[in-house]
């Protein structure tokens, strides 16, 4: 999809005036695909302001548009739009949502396989139905299925074409990463990002994904052992900064994320060290942006 006045407005942070841009184009939407998109810009706006209940409203447009497709990337798209709504919004139902979403977009994408002649495409989409498992379920009990992605997306990119092996590569190592977060071996998701990293420096998402998982393990590190001075507080402090910033600059992600990592950069600054909750705002972080 080419940019839109809506596109440079949302980069601007003119968020009243994209949503207004982004309306007008949905009229003129000539598939369920672009009238996905626009709404799930739409949502992402709302969210940037505040406005929950529209964001909620846009984000469910978004997700049915891709649902009726009826499709492995488009069932999975919706997935992960119930599944973000219902983290930021804490409602059960659309999480429950989503993982009857990923169980279809997850079906749908072992059956494209089969459907494949090309050894490394029937790799690749068995390697997507393992990522959609994976996603529908809580670590540690994902854990099997990133395995199961990562080794697939490796076995593809050897039976690749040499311009799709990066990427490839670089998807195993994400899924690798996945499972370490899932088992809670954060250095090990830490290496893993930073090598899928090494492939594709140009992905904002997955550089925030590489700038949280490093701000979790050196907080790790710092809170091994009970009654430990903050040592390296100030090391994080900089790094949850400097994620904060990197959302803010990529401006795809609302103001309910960037606020939650601003609290925590300040609660770091403090004596006493982070709790569980704290902790799990950069696990979230990763999880959103790592795949």
């Amino acid at each position: 999809m080419l940019e839109t006045t809506g596109d440079k407005a949302l980069k601007a942070k003119e968020f009243e005036k994209a949503i207004a841009s982004y309306k007008e184009a949905i009229v003129l939407a000539p598939n369920p695909t672009d009238e996905a998109e626009f709404n799930h810009k739409i949502a992402l706006c709302y969210r940037m302001i505040g406005d929950f209940r529209s964001y909620y409203t846009y984000e469910r447009l978004a997700a049915d548009h891709y649902k009726s497709i009826e499709g492995p990337v488009s069932t999975g798209q919706s997935a992960d739009f119930l599944k973000e709504a219902g983290d930021v919004l804490s409602i059960a139902s659309l999480r429950d949502l989503s993982r009857l979403a990923y169980a279809k977009a997850s079906e749908y994408f072992r059956d494209t396989s089969g459907l494949e002649e090309e050894t490394d495409m029937q790799l690749a989409w068995a390697a997507w139905a393992e990522v959609c498992e994976a996603k529908s379920l809580s670590p540690p009990e994902s854990k099997a299925h990133w395995l199961e992605a990562a080794v697939a997306f490796e076995e593809a990119a050897r039976a690749s074409e040499p311009e799709f092996q990066e990427s490839r590569l670089s998807r195993s190592h994400q899924c690798y990463a996945m499972a370490n977060l899932a088992s809670g071996d954060i250095a090990g998701a830490a290496r893993e990002l930073n090598k899928a990293r090494g492939y594709r420096k140009d992905d904002d998402r997955l550089a925030i994904a590489t700038l949280a998982i490093d701000c979790l393990l050196a907080l790790t590190n710092e809170t091994t052992f009970e009654g430990a001075e903050q040592g390296h507080a100030k090391e994080t402090v900089s790094g949850v900064t400097k994620l904060t910033k990197h959302i803010e600059r990529v401006a795809n992600y609302g103001s309910d994320l960037t606020n939650a990592l601003r609290v925590l950069a300040q609660r770091l600054a403090r004596p006493g060290g982070p709790n569980k909750e704290e902790k799990l705002v950069l696990a979230r972080t990763v999880e959103t942006f790592a795949l």
